[in-house]
């Protein structure tokens, strides 16, 4: 089911239970494929607490850890001579979120993504895309990189790694899936080199179909982007009505930013908002920035009650600015 509804030649699926495992799985595998070591993400991306992924966070998620490890590179998100100044032969994999949440919930410009594949294509190079988030029809479209982020453009990566919104929270569940030649340069010589305990469990399975059916349902879509407009329309007008507190409104379908002028009105409008009834968070990698993820299913008179009280909040420290 999942390689019907994958972008064209991701036929492949290895299982897990978290997204930082799918990541650790997609970075390994690459590894092994093209018998390279290094990794190059995003400053700002977040893509799990484990291993490899750790690697490929920021600096305040791994000091810590003493997980500085030489071999993971970061480069501005959005930034394609950035990239083209970095990769190279020696390199095994690109991962990026095709909407960074943890960084703000940044729009890449168009072509950029095309620009990545390009440049992965030119160097032997994989590319893992994490949509971990912004996938399953987060966007109005059922994967961001195909379509949901610029409808003209449809990027085909050799990984997408998925989870959350998988199994709606309910089981953990999450999926590493590729393209046939990397499942035969990995599993050619030992078919349980890489194994997951619980991984593709029969119970996360049958929630995962389910949930397959339900986000694919061009229905469902279609609902999702009348309420990502109607959303997305009401934080432009609080935005509007608040421009010396508010710098920009990013975002797609069901999943919007609000970046405020500074770190502290972020921060502080988040729990003024809270405090109106309606739960959202900062930007861990961009504290001047909510982030805000309606469920999939709201409704329009959810949508307008969200954004009357978001506004409310707002409202309550424009004094402060």
């Amino acid at each position: 089911k999942l390689a019907e509804l994958m972008p064209p030649g991701i036929t492949k699926t290895t299982f897990g239970v978290s997204g930082g495992e799918a990541v650790d799985t997609a970075i390994k595998f690459s590894r092994a494929y093209t018998k390279r070591k290094k990794c190059i993400s995003a400053i700002g991306g977040y893509h799990g607490h484990t291993g490899f992924a750790l690697a490929t966070g920021d600096t305040d998620f791994k000091e810590n850890f003493l997980w500085n490890l030489s071999d993971f590179k970061q480069v501005p998100f959005g930034d394609g001579d950035a990239l083209k100044k970095t990769i190279s032969d020696d390199v095994a994999c690109v991962i990026l979120e095709t909407i960074p949440a943890t960084g703000g919930v940044l729009i890449a410009k168009e072509g950029y993504f095309s620009e990545v594949r390009e440049l992965c294509d030119d160097h032997g190079v994989m590319m893992i895309i994490d949509e971990v988030q912004v996938g399953l029809g987060r966007t109005g479209h059922f994967w961001a990189i195909y379509g949901g982020l610029y409808e003209k453009e449809k990027v085909i990566p050799d990984f997408m790694v998925l989870g959350k919104g998988m199994s709606a929270g309910i089981y953990p569940i999450s999926t590493c899936s590729y393209k046939p030649f990397i499942e035969k340069a990995v599993f050619k010589d030992d078919p349980f080199i890489h194994i997951s305990t619980t991984g593709g469990s029969d119970l996360g399975c049958v929630v995962a179909c389910e949930m397959l059916d339900i986000q694919s349902d061009p229905k469902f879509l279609n609902q999702v982007k009348e309420m990502g407009k109607l959303f997305s329309s009401g934080l432009e007008e609080i935005a509007d009505d608040n421009s010396e507190l508010i710098k920009e409104i990013r975002g797609r379908g069901l999943m919007w930013s609000m970046e405020f002028t500074n770190e502290t009105l972020g921060q502080l409008a988040m729990l003024s908002i809270i405090k109106e009834g309606i739960l959202q968070n900062y930007c861990r990698n961009k504290k001047d920035t909510l982030i805000m993820m309606p469920p999939l299913v709201v409704k329009e008179e959810e949508i307008e009650e969200i954004i009357k009280k978001i506004g409310e909040g707002v409202k309550k420290i424009k004094h402060l600015a």
